[in-house]
């Protein structure tokens, strides 16, 4: 894992960026193979941990580069009496801990909350809803703050 660094800074020269630099606002303005990871000041996607990065990083609505392949794609059923600790990162329908994986933990989402569609860390893809809980490593959350 690498920290988040950067400047919130315009004008970024196209290619420059390296993995966990922001403030990118497009694909291009980080280097090749690299992706720019969007978030949104007031929405869903604020907060969200960049995957492969740790650190506070310039705030929660920062945009950075990361490697798109550090991600797994959402997959699973909903079905019930999931054997514990079968479910792997990215797998749902679990609804609780002990569904998953050791070292692993449940992401809850409402079906009505706020929490309905909040994606997954570590994880991409529609799955199955926007209130399907899927398993994921908790060393993805990092608190993020401002600079």
């Amino acid at each position: 894992m690498i920290e988040l660094s950067g400047a919130d800074i315009s004008g970024v020269e196209p290619g420059s960026l390296t993995a966990c630099t922001g403030e990118c606002d497009k694909d291009s303005d980080c280097a090749p193979g690299l992706k720019c990871f969007q978030r949104e000041s007031n929405g869903r996607s604020y907060g969200i941990p960049i995957p492969g990065c740790f650190g506070e990083g310039g705030g929660g609505d920062w945009d950075y580069c990361f490697d798109p392949e550090l991600l797994i794609e959402l997959s699973g059923a909903d079905i019930s009496g999931v054997e514990p600790g079968s479910l792997t990162a990215c797998t749902g329908e679990c609804d609780k801990d002990s569904d998953c994986a050791p070292g692993l933990k449940c992401f809850q989402r409402e079906s009505n909350g706020r929490s309905y569609g909040i994606p997954i860390p570590g994880c991409f893809g529609e799955g199955g809803g926007g209130d399907w809980d899927y398993c994921f490593d908790p060393e993805l959350l990092i608190e993020l703050s401002g600079a």
